[in-house]
């Protein structure tokens, strides 16, 4: 009887273990599903004339990057002229954030078209207006608006320490779960004589 206890208490210790072991894998999950660190990507045809995206809400603190970006396929031509300016506004039409960008691509993957600080929660929209068109060869970008090193702060710093954590935490209960569990199949298996009369 002392043995049974002893194994239920070893094996509820190990399964705690391996609960904390994945831990930061759950806060993980939890994070990436009631956060969005890009509230806006939408294609960008670069003719002349203006665009209104739908309105998005931010959810983080600190500053959103606005970009064109062309990885998605094909990349600008080198000459490729931008000449454009931007605002953000809420609701009610009230400007949060304005600029404006006039350069060639360089050929570039991205250009960073600046970058503001909004209020948590707050609806919003991007105005951008195309002053001329930029070469029909040149590909459409899609206009992000995000917190890209907020992903790349995930992948390159959180994920390789959670990957030892739950190594070295879960693997641990998980081995004392084995080691519990083939101590009371044997326990099971062998047959008490006083039972057979």
């Amino acid at each position: 009887m002392k043995r049974r206890r002893w194994i239920r208490m070893l094996s509820g210790v190990a399964a705690l273990v391996v609960l904390v072991g994945i831990a930061p894998w759950a806060f993980m999950f939890w994070w990436v599903n009631t956060h969005n660190a890009e509230p806006l990507s939408v294609k960008l045809a670069l003719t002349r004339g203006e665009y209104t995206s739908p309105y998005f809400i931010t959810d983080l603190d600190g500053a959103y990057q606005i970009e064109l970006d062309w990885a998605g396929g094909g990349f600008p031509d080198r000459q490729t002229m931008i000449d454009l300016d931007w605002k953000i506004v809420d609701e009610s039409g009230t400007v949060i954030r304005e600029g404006a960008y006039n350069d060639a691509t360089g050929g570039a993957n991205d250009i960073l078209l600046g970058s503001y600080s909004p209020k948590l929660g707050q609806r919003q929209r991007i105005v951008v207006n195309i002053h001329q068109d930029a070469g029909g060869n040149s590909p459409n970008p899609r206009l992000e608006i995000g917190q890209p090193e907020v992903g790349l702060d995930l992948a390159e710093g959180f994920t390789p320490l959670a990957i030892e954590w739950t190594g070295a935490v879960a693997g641990v209960g998980v081995i004392v779960l084995i080691v519990m569990l083939i101590i009371w199949y044997r326990g099971r298996a062998k047959i008490d004589p006083s039972h057979l009369d």
